[in-house]
């Protein structure tokens, strides 16, 4: 196994969505719905049916025929607070806050992303990951606030 470097690289975004925080929390914490504003192509299962839960699964695909991203609710504060583990078949490691906090007429809606593993041959990723990554992040959060203050 190639060597890694654990640390941490904490990118955020945040966006005003004039919905309910009981809204928002159920659209950011159904981590199967990602894919409806996502800035990429990808697709996002659960391995068991249910409602998200503290140690639920989920595989990421983004291209057809690669290995999958496994997915891990790590905590999980209801209306509030959703945290989950990516890990990719590169061997990087990347964990995904999202928080929901009520905001006058409607939410305020936080995602924050933390490298948190990265192979020694994808250093120049490790320092690139603050430079792409806000960009990234925004604009998930555009999309989110689009399709739910649209519904």
């Amino acid at each position: 196994m190639a060597p890694t470097v654990r640390e941490e690289d904490d990118v955020s975004a945040r966006v005003f969505i004039k919905v309910t925080p009981e809204k928002a929390f159920e659209a950011i914490s159904d981590l199967a719905r990602h894919p409806e504003w996502a800035s990429h192509t990808i697709t996002v299962e659960a391995a068991e049916a249910g409602p998200p839960r503290v140690g639920s699964h989920y595989t990421a695909v983004y291209r057809r025929g690669n290995p999958p991203h496994l997915l891990t609710v790590t905590e999980l504060v209801p209306n509030e607070r959703i945290v989950y583990h990516s890990a990719t078949p590169q061997n990087i490691e990347i964990d995904f806050t999202m928080t929901v906090e009520p905001w006058g007429d409607g939410a305020l809606v936080f995602r924050e992303s933390s490298l948190t593993k990265t192979p020694l041959a994808m250093m120049p990723l490790k320092a690139l990951f603050p430079v792409f990554r806000p960009k990234l992040e925004q604009k998930f959060l555009n999309r989110l606030k689009e399709k739910l203050e649209a519904a």
